[in-house]
């Protein structure tokens, strides 16, 4: 149990940090 919440909560943080990147690269994409 605690090792799926664990990988759960690694692939969000991954996935947060790829939107993060996308929405960066998009607003210098803008200016």
């Amino acid at each position: 149990m605690l090792d799926s919440v664990g990988r759960f909560c690694y692939h969000a943080a991954t996935f947060l940090n790829f939107v993060t990147c996308f929405g960066a690269i998009e607003d210098s994409r803008v200016f």
